[in-house]
């Protein structure tokens, strides 16, 4: 009589062991944190395929975000300059200067004689960007065209601009706070155009 068992029967603790190992396997992590006691076998049995646990990472303080720049920024300012330009006319009336002229008395000494009498006729402070300019009114109905052309570096700083008016045009270098005259014959009167340069 064979003592041969069937295939099936001797097949089946082995079987179940190693159903007992992969449910061991697939809770080992559970068991390793639940159950100290079990720690020895679960080890041994998932040593060959259960991974390493990864070191955690340090946490590093958040870096500031870096504040945004203007848009701006480094950009040149554009140049500008300032003048006053005042309209003299003068005749050959009683001679007289004009109480708003009275700092320009010295400036209008070379006309007199020829030119007793002198009245401001209009006055107007502005600024001016480079290549801006700006158109004055003289009597007769002529204009007087100043156009700013920028700034000269140097020891001294200079401001170039471009006079036109009847006859012509010029074009000249001033530092701050010098003032130049231009003289344009109105009939028997002259008109002075004073430019100051502040």
């Amino acid at each position: 009589m064979s003592t041969r068992q069937p295939i099936a029967s001797r097949s089946r603790p082995t079987l179940a062991g190693l159903g007992a190992g992969l449910i061991l396997l697939s809770h080992s992590v559970l068991v390793l944190a639940v159950e100290p006691a079990s720690r020895a076998t679960v080890a041994s049995a998932s040593a060959a395929v259960a991974p390493t646990p990864a070191t955690p990472a340090r946490l590093s303080p958040r870096e500031p975000r870096e504040a945004p720049r203007p848009v701006n920024e480094g950009a040149t300012a554009p140049e500008q300059a300032s003048f006053v330009v005042r309209v003299i006319e003068a005749s050959r009336a009683e001679a007289s200067v004009d109480a708003r002229l009275e700092d320009m008395r010295r400036e209008l000494k070379p006309f007199d004689g020829r030119f007793n009498r002198f009245a401001l006729v209009s006055e107007a402070t502005f600024a001016l960007a480079s290549q801006a300019s700006r158109e004055i009114a003289l009597p007769g109905g002529a204009q007087f065209i100043l156009q700013f052309l920028g700034l000269q570096m140097g020891k001294v700083q200079r401001v170039r601009y471009q006079a036109t008016m009847p006859g012509g045009k010029t074009t000249r270098s001033v530092a701050a706070g010098a003032r130049t005259l231009d003289a344009i014959q109105n009939g028997e009167k002259l008109t002075i155009v004073s430019t100051l340069v502040r």
